[in-house]
């Protein structure tokens, strides 16, 4: 039988392994105060966002067996009051330039203007989603 030649060291060892790869790794990013600032404003602007939505997890978990019912009537989605223009109730007096247009208008009209941005757009398909 002849021997092999095989090469005097076929395996790097794990120490090896590991000093390349911590030679070719990018550096680590600097931890600065600005990254800190940035996380506590994130963590505020979340706080802030429950807060105005009134979100309590009491509330929660008393109300969990009704979310696979909510989902349920949620699925399939109906897009078809999406198309419908009656859908989003727009003010017959007004126009869609009066609507979405920074216009002088008489008192009257601004009124129903004001009125339907602060109580009938929420409740829209679209004032809703956003």
């Amino acid at each position: 039988m002849s021997e092999q030649s095989s090469p005097s060291k076929p395996w790097k060892s794990t120490r090896e392994l590991r000093e390349t790869a911590l030679h070719q790794a990018p550096a680590p990013p600097k931890k600065s105060w600005q990254r800190f600032v940035f996380i506590a404003l994130g963590v505020l602007l979340i706080l802030w966002a429950f807060d105005g939505s009134k979100f309590r997890v009491d509330e929660l978990f008393k109300g969990m067996e009704q979310i696979p019912k909510t989902v349920a009537r949620m699925l399939p989605p109906d897009f078809s009051k999406v198309q419908q223009i009656e859908s989003y109730s727009l003010p017959r007096e007004l126009n869609a330039a009066e609507m979405l247009l920074p216009l002088s208008l008489t008192p009257e009209k601004a009124e129903q203007k004001r009125r339907w941005w602060n109580n009938v757009f929420p409740n829209t398909i679209v004032g809703a989603t956003i």
